[in-house]
């Protein structure tokens, strides 16, 4: 057979002589002779023998192959078939007869198919492959319509037309038994995933499979399966639970040695993939009693102790053993100190005291409006006068700047919230009104004002003592309801607090940034002459992030002028589906180089990353390539057995469940091996052993980096480590506190009253803390200071007598008296060095984790190679050049301390512990505040140092510490459908450009083809929505949280809109996050629909207007089918499509009777309670919290 592309001389090709004019696309081998023409392959085209064709004059054959990007589209479909056809416009397109005879690159077209039920069939992203094949997933229902088995989505290999596939799943099974060639697909023998429901109306799940053989149900009859997720559903016996409850006086429990009758509680027995259990108990009011995991020799119980108003009062986990708890427990005992969560709440159910193990109690102080405008923490109660961090807000509730307050008269120790609390609701006037001289400065607190630490100007550019005028093109002169600047306090390293630095942000007409005027500290110096200007462009249909361009300004010497030290500009590509393919980067004006260039598979997963092309085109010094396997899970980084080149610095393999090197075999997503190659010492291995609650136990190494005879408490606590051939460590502890480590030289420790370490005994330094618990002094064997601004970003250190500073990814070092030199400018991909007037490139080849393994420059040559010990201690293999200190995690080594910076706090990777408590420690109860990773640093992480999560998610996506543009959200699969350890799924943010799904696209309102999570997010407040709702609000048995903590993550994460990600806590903390798990537990979603566009108008409830199913409770009204919402609103030319799902998961319920459908808060009291609230929270009902939460769940709109 010959291939066309290597005889292209020997025929006559005219590649657009025809245009689009009579051209049949060739999808299988041509033989014999065909008809005159044109012919065409967006791949290739093969010539089978016996094929022949003989030119004449007026007769001749064409053929060619054309660009894949950019299809055309037809204009039919299956018209014996109900569907739904989506057209999502890639280029201006102004009414509807424009949408006909368009190709990829102008238009997505996503075709949905139902059966007469309404039922989805088939849904089609025309054309949506990276080669241009129907992009394709099919569903399959049983005599219950329930879908007992979920195929993965294929790419049809016919004619891409969008019509309905027939054979779908027969085409779908020889997809992926014997993918295509080219397709870049791994061969899966069993490419679904099957449900085994309970034979009741219920239709519980009772076990969970997923694609491939070992995870197939264990009815299949497949040898080898069985390897699934099992549930079984019962009630409690006689003595499983401790009947615990709040004592009268409401400072400790009682009733530990009486115990739950039989009967009384719901229980829930999950057995994870590699068959360890854990077992949820349940009240009759939904409530999280106990949750049970399986330990080394029994299970380990976390209790929950709710007041009379249902309010999650205490906490016990389980306890270290020769630690019990007795019968009745208070406030002052030392084992609640030491281990147990306590929560006070005031007359309105607020949540006004906390306290966190190893930590003292927190403060809340609210005002009229529920709205947090004090907080205190133990090191402030220690203060004489004692010190609150205090909020004020603006007349739309959203914070306008933030301080310290000293309370006047107050003594160190002392309890005073309650005299404060009396204080602030004596205050009649409860916001600031903003005036040209600033804010009116006339709520609470007026005066005993320490310094003001942050200060939001909010819809215009009025405020005074602008120091950047320059409006930015074609931006809004009245943005309203966007931040549009902020001024920032530094703290320095003394504990006194500094000069404020600006930031100023211009938005164009869709709400974008589009500019942003950041003032920066270089030389500690705050002038205004010292900023950076972000510039960013998009595409004007798709939103897609077009271009970045950072011009970084220094003052000059005599403080005078502005002097543009360097301008970096990023340009980013995509292709017909909205994949990012190229970021081209260009400094100054130096030649552009292309950074990066991706290629992806026919089902969306990134398979080779290309990296560095000079002059902005290949060659590649390096191409990375990237395998799976059959649940989605990074397989191979390159291949390690194929010997260290040029083009391959660096390979790795992770085994699962088919270990080679004698490791047992790990089912759930936990990696058995590890095989590596990166140069110096050839193909290493390291086998990784864990016990029942997946903790590591053993990583035996044979480049001898290993750590092992890993031993913990009950709570997670490291007992016993022994790291390669080096003495043993045994640990001691009171409560969480390390407190010595045997084996280990001169460590013991000792913590503030926050749970900071404070004395560091292993290196023999003492550490001082700032405002939001970091470093910011270090004396004794080092001498280090550190500068923070107040929202937490790292502005300066100083070591010695080096000084280094921090501008936001570029990087000084001043040496000695001198000037600050510009080391390096941080990329997406790894750093550029400066040397002189020349900027050298290098690049990062990470593994899984995201560690950096090999540093190559641009002209290929390696510059560093790193290993580590499985908790991350670092060895240096290769060290050359500017030394790299971002290595594990890719965060920031302080070699003076031997520990890494991951910006919330410290991690040190020589005790395996956090210096600090974890800023989340409340999403974990389960686990010690200062544990790693869950203590399974093979596959979980700690991006900012607050919350451990899982590299892959268990709907086969993988993503790693490079992903910039995510917040991943991840937890076993056994624990999807609440718990305290997160929940399951990615959360974009608003520049997220990577496939959500495998063929998903982010830029759009929908994931074509596979739901798998929270929707696509592109603001603010629905980014901020999904991060708390999963990292705070997913247990469903704590109705209490610290609002304070949930207002200082949200200015932690930058988000847009402080004031709705405020209110949205409020919300959720009325609406009580408590969803029925049964709903969410198999991973399926249904959808309802609205008559009407997806505006913020049409998406509101109207309470006491709205029609409802039972005429009692009123909610938002919609119905179970697209056709039944037309037909209630016959003018209606379109309607909308909700996630009932993404409902639940943001809180809201439904309740559905017959075709009707209302949405609503979880009671009537709470829906009054909202519509009571509703001015206090918004400006007006269109902007309310709860349209936002309901536009969150919008996944599509259908023409009618």
């Amino acid at each position: 057979m010959k291939n066309i592309k290597r005889i292209t001389l020997a025929l006559s090709f005219a590649l657009y002589a025809f245009g689009l004019k009579a051209q049949t696309e060739v999808t299988a081998p041509m033989t014999g002779t065909p008809t005159a023409g044109s012919y065409f392959s967006y791949s290739s085209i093969t010539l089978s023998p016996g094929f022949s064709f003989t030119a004449t004059a007026g007769s001749s054959l064409n053929l060619y192959i054309q660009n894949p990007d950019c299809q055309q589209l037809p204009n039919g479909f299956s018209q014996n078939r109900n569907y739904i056809l989506t057209s999502i416009p890639r280029t201006e397109i102004t009414n509807a007869v424009g949408l006909q005879n368009r190709n990829t690159c102008d238009l997505m077209q996503k075709v949905q198919y139902f059966d007469g039920l309404g039922r989805p069939l088939q849904t089609i992203q025309v054309k949506g492959s990276p080669l241009g094949k129907d992009a394709v997933q099919p569903f399959v229902y049983d005599q219950f319509g329930r879908e007992s088995q979920k195929y993965l989505p294929y790419a049809a290999q016919g004619t891409a037309d969008g019509s309905f596939k027939s054979t779908a799943i027969s085409d779908q099974g020889s997809f992926y038994n014997s993918p295509p060639s080219g397709s870049g697909v791994s061969q899966i023998n069993y490419p679904l995933s099957g449900t085994l429901f309970e034979a009741s109306p219920l239709n519980r799940v009772l076990e969970q499979g997923a694609p491939g053989i070992p995870w197939q149900l264990s009815n299949s009859g497949i040898a080898g399966s069985g390897h699934t997720v099992k549930t079984v559903f019962g009630t409690n016996a006689a003595t499983d639970v401790p009947l615990w409850s709040v004592n009268a006086a409401g400072n400790g429990v009682s009733g530990g040695s009486t115990f739950y009758d039989i009967g009384q509680l719901y229980t829930m027995t999950i057995t994870d993939e590699n068959g360890n259990n854990r077992i949820e108990y349940k009240d009759k009011n939904e409530r999280v009693i106990c949750k049970k995991v399986q330990g080394a020799n029994s299970y380990l119980s976390t209790q929950y102790v709710y007041d009379d108003q249902g309010n999650l009062s205490y906490v016990l986990p389980p306890l270290p053993t020769g630690t019990t708890y007795p019968a009745s427990i208070a406030e002052g005992d030392a084992v609640f100190a030491n281990f147990m969560y306590g929560y006070h709440y005031d007359e309105r159910d607020r949540l006004v005291e906390k306290k966190i193990p190893g930590k003292d109690w927190e403060f809340t102080v609210y005002n009229k409006l529920d709205q947090v405008v004090a907080s205190q923490d133990g090191v402030q109660r220690l203060k004489s006068p004692q010190e609150w961090m205090f909020i004020k807000y603006d007349p739309t509730g959203r914070a306008a700047y933030t301080g310290i307050y000293q309370y006047p008269g107050s003594t160190a120790g002392s309890i005073n919230r309650l005299a404060l609390q009396s204080i602030v609701n004596n205050q009649t006037i409860l916001w600031e009104n903003p005036l040209s001289s600033g804010y009116s400065g006339t709520s609470w607190p007026q005066s005993n004002i320490l310094d003001t630490l942050t200060v939001n100007y909010y819809d215009d550019y009025s405020f005074p003592g602008n120091p950047y005028q320059v409006v930015a093109p074609n931006a809004l002169d009245h943005p309203r309801g966007m931040l549009t600047a902020t001024k920032t306090k530094t703290l320095s390293a003394d504990g006194s607090y500094g000069p404020m630095l600006w930031g100023v942000h211009w938005y164009d007409g869709k709400g974008r940034e589009i500019q942003t005027i950041k003032q920066h500290y270089l030389g500690g110096v705050a002038s205004r002459y010292n900023y950076d200007q972000m510039s960013n462009s998009y595409n004007n249909i798709t939103d897609e992030l077009q271009n970045i361009t950072r011009q970084h300004y220094v003052k000059n010497s005599n403080n005078t002028a502005s002097v543009l030290g360097v301008t970096v500009s990023n340009t980013y590509t995509y292709d017909h589906a909205g994949r990012r393919i190229q970021n081209i980067e260009q400094i100054d004006n130096n030649q552009k180089v292309l950074l990066s260039q991706m290629d992806y598979n026919e089902i969306g997963q990134l398979v080779t990353k290309h990296l560095h092309g000079a002059n902005g085109a290949a060659p590649f010094l390096q191409d990375i390539n990237y395998t799976y396997n059959e649940r989605g899970w990074l397989f191979k980084i390159n291949d390690p057995s194929v010997a260290v080149n040029s083009k391959q610095l660096f390979a790795e393999q992770l085994n699962y469940n088919l270990p080679v090197n004698g490791a047992s075999p790990r089912f759930n997503g936990s990696i058995a091996e590890q095989i590596y190659n990166a140069g110096i010492s050839g193909n290493r291995v390291v086998k990784y052993s864990y016990d029942a609650l997946n903790r590591l136990t053993d990583g035996i190494s044979t480049a001898g980096f290993s750590e092992s005879n890993i031993t913990y408490d009950e709570l997670g606590n490291i007992k016993t480590l022994t790291r390669g051939a080096n003495t043993p460590y045994t640990y001691s502890y009171i409560g969480n506190q390390l407190q010595t480590v045997a084996g280990l030289t001169g460590s013991t420790y000792t913590y503030d009253p926050n749970g900071n370490m404070k004395h560091d005994g292993r290196n023999n330094n003492d550490v001082a803390y700032n405002i939001l618990d970091l470093p910011r002094s270090v004396t004794g064997s080092a001498t280090i200071s550190y500068v923070y601004n107040a929202v937490g970003d790292k502005l300066r250190k100083v070591s010695g007598t080096t000084i280094t500073d921090y501008v936001d990814g570029i990087q000084y070092t001043t040496t000695g008296a001198g000037s600050p030199n510009m080391d390096f400018i941080q990329t997406e991909e790894g750093r550029v060095n400066k040397s002189g007037a020349n900027y050298i490139y290098e690049y990062t080849l990470t593994d899984h984790l995201g560690n950096n393994r090999v540093t190559f420059d641009q002209t290929n040559g390696k510059v560093s190679e790193d290993d580590y010990y499985p908790f991350g201690m670092n060895v240096h293999r290769q060290q050359t050049g500017v030394g790299n200190k971002y290595l594990y995690n890719k965060k920031e080594l302080q070699d003076e301390l031997n520990q890494y910076d991951y910006g919330a706090r410290f991690y040190d990777p020589v005790i395996a512990r956090w210096t600090s408590v974890d800023p989340l420690a409340e999403i974990n109860r389960r686990f010690s505040p200062y544990n790693y990773g869950n203590n399974n640093p093979i596959v979980n992480i700690d991006p900012d140092g607050m919350a451990s999560q899982q590299i892959q998610d268990f709907d086969g996506n993988w993503h790693t510490v490079d992903d910039k543009n995510l917040i991943n959200i991840f937890t076993a699969p056994a624990e999807k459908e609440s718990d305290e350890d997160g929940c399951c799924q990615t959360v974009p943010t608003a520049t997220q450009s990577q496939p959500k799904s495998a063929m998903g696209n982010n830029s759009v309102v929908e994931n074509s083809l596979k739901y798998d999570g929270p929707p696509v997010i592109t603001g603010g407040i629905l980014s901020l929505a999904s991060y708390v709702i999963y990292e705070l609000f997913t247990s469903h048995d704590d109705a209490g949280r610290d609002l304070q903590r949930v207002y200082q993550i949200a200015l932690s994460k930058n988000f847009r809109d402080p004031q709705a990600n405020r209110g949205l806590a409020n919300e959720l903390y009325r609406n009580g996050h408590r969803a029925p798990a049964a709903e969410e537990e198999d991973g399926d979603d249904q959808f309802i629909y609205r008559s009407g566009a997806p505006s913020a108008g049409n998406l509101t409830p109207r309470p006491g207007i709205d029609d409802v199913a039972d005429n009692e409770k009123r909610g938002l009204s919609t119905f179970t089918t697209a056709a039944e919402a037309l037909i209630k609103s016959p003018k209606a030319d379109m309607v909308t499509k909700i996630s009932v799902k993404s409902l639940h998961r943001l809180g809201l319920t439904t309740h559905k009777k017959g075709t009707h459908v209302s949405i609503r808060p979880a009671t009537q009291q709470e829906l009054e309670r909202w519509a009571a609230t509703k001015p206090a929270l918004s400006t007006g009902g269109n902007s309310h919290i709860y349209t936002k939460l309901v536009q969150a769940s919008v996944r599509g709109v259908a023409k009618r």
